[in-house]
Order: C-alpha cells, then structure tokens, then sequence
C-alpha cells in the first residue's frame, strides 16, 4: 500500500466514493465497486454501519429509507432482518442487489488490483 501512495509526478490514483452510481447501481455496493474496476483500477471509500447484532454493514445513511426498502434505523435491525432488503439506485428505484457486510466486501476485494 505504501509503494502504491508514494508521490510520482503524473501518477493519479482513483478513488471511488461509495463505489458509482452510474448505470443504476446502488452505492456501497459490490455491483457498484466491480462496475469501477472494470474501467480503472480504483480505491473506495465506504460507509460502515453497526446491526442490533453487531454485524458490519455498508449503508451511507444511518437510516433505511433512502438507500433500501426498509425503514428506520439500521442498528435497529438484526443481520437476519437486514438480509431481506434490497438496495435502492441514486433515483430511488428499487435493484435487486442485497446489503452488504463488510466481511463480504473484505471477502470480494481479496486479490482485486486497487
């Protein structure tokens, strides 16, 4: 990681916010961050959240209503319950794409260029 930060005059490096929210694909989500490494390799930043369980979880918001179909607070929420929802795109269009924990997204990112 270190080798990769190290200032070189013309070197960019790409950080995604949350992934992308182009194509209709929900932020914090893995479909978001494959959708940006298929184009550039990239870092993300992510937003981890606490279930009622204790479980780490990828949602911006520290409620349900704008980024899921469910509603209230996320650490209201066992992993079991979360599990059911599905992500909404920037537009508000519900996608068939889960919540993620962070085990998962540590799981996929394994071998992956940043």
């Amino acid at each position: 990681m270190r080798a990769y930060f190290k200032y070189a005059e013309g070197k960019k490096i790409i950080s995604g916010h949350r992934g992308t929210i182009e194509d209709g694909l929900p932020e914090n989500s893995i479909a978001a961050f494959e959708a940006v490494l298929r184009k550039t390799p990239a870092i993300f930043e992510i937003d981890p959240r606490y279930t009622k369980d204790s479980v780490v979880v990828l949602l911006h918001d520290a409620n349900l209503e704008r980024v899921t179909n469910g509603f209230g607070r996320v650490s209201d929420y066992t992993w079991a319950e979360l599990r059911t929802l599905r992500l909404k795109d920037h537009a508000g269009n519900m996608t068939k794409y889960p919540i993620n924990t962070l085990d998962e997204v540590i799981e996929w990112a394994k071998g992956k260029p940043f």
